[in-house]
């Protein structure tokens, strides 16, 4: 009897062993799993991140380039205002030189 108990005693230490061994197992394998699982993630997320920042970087470059071509039109425009003022003015200059002469 005293040996059947030694017995039960030597196979519970056994399979405690084999559990905590199995556990031990497992647990390597979930961290593992969690791991490669968190690198996909951040691995998704910074792609996803540099894409949405390329999209705002050309959106910023396309506005950039209206705000751009707006300003020049009205350089343009005020540039041709000056010249045809000039030109009017020059007239009128030419006048006065003339009639100041007569």
């Amino acid at each position: 009897m005293a040996t059947e108990i030694v017995n039960v005693i030597k196979k519970a230490e056994s399979d405690a062993q084999k559990a905590e061994e199995q556990a031990t197992v497992q647990c390597d394998e979930i961290l593992n799993q969690a791991r490669q699982e968190a690198a996909r993630q951040t691995e998704a997320m910074l792609k996803k991140a540099k894409q949405e920042a390329q999209t705002l970087l050309s959106e910023a470059g396309s506005r950039g380039g209206a705000v751009e071509k707006g300003a020049q039109a009205k350089i343009d425009s005020q540039i041709e205002s000056m010249r045809q003022t000039a030109l009017r003015r020059q007239d009128e200059a030419v006048h006065l030189v003339l009639s100041e002469l007569i």
